[in-house]
């Protein structure tokens, strides 16, 4: 993998790849989740009577999913706490970026700044400021991803004629 700051800033088409993959990754998250109103009788009765308006956003394979889950989730998990957290709002609770940046700004804690117009030195960042780190961190992010991205879609196709070469060694006996 490249350097963070040898990565190149990501295309239309590039980020479009990226939100391909990630946004059924995260539909697919949330299909797995098993809420406690889920294992009542009733309330699985009236969600099975319940017309949906809306369909259903795609969600992706298990493989891919899996996938994604072992490497690209588990790498922003390690390295990077704030990342994750902008991931999984992002394309899991499908937040926008000014959403995002509430949360974040409410978690924040009071730092230097450059002192102007009278303010403090030592204050929490404003909103705008907030929004503009999130834009900075998801435009990284989605470029470590596509990054990422590649090569377990090579490690899949690669799998996937493994297996296509088992079965037909199976038919040979």
């Amino acid at each position: 993998m490249n350097k963070f700051s040898e990565l190149p800033e990501l295309d239309y088409d590039q980020i479009q790849f990226v939100d391909s993959r990630m946004y059924p990754w995260g539909s697919w998250i949330n299909e797995g989740r098993l809420d406690k109103p889920e294992l009542n009788i009733l309330y699985k009765l009236m969600k099975s009577v319940e017309p949906r308006d809306e369909p259903s956003p795609a969600i992706c394979s298990d493989e891919l999913g899996m996938a994604i889950s072992e490497d690209i989730e588990m790498f922003f998990k390690k390295y990077d706490e704030r990342m994750h957290f902008i991931l999984f709002s992002y394309y899991v609770h499908r937040l926008t970026v000014n959403r995002i940046a509430t949360k974040l700004r409410e978690r924040e804690k009071p730092q230097y700044m450059q002192p102007c117009n009278g303010k403090r030195g030592i204050r929490i960042p404003c909103l705008k400021t907030c929004k503009r780190r999130v834009e900075k961190d998801l435009a990284l992010m989605k470029a470590i991803i596509y990054d990422i991205l590649i090569k377990i879609e090579v490690k899949l196709a690669i799998e996937s004629e493994k297996r296509k070469n088992i079965k037909k060694i199976r038919f040979i006996y």
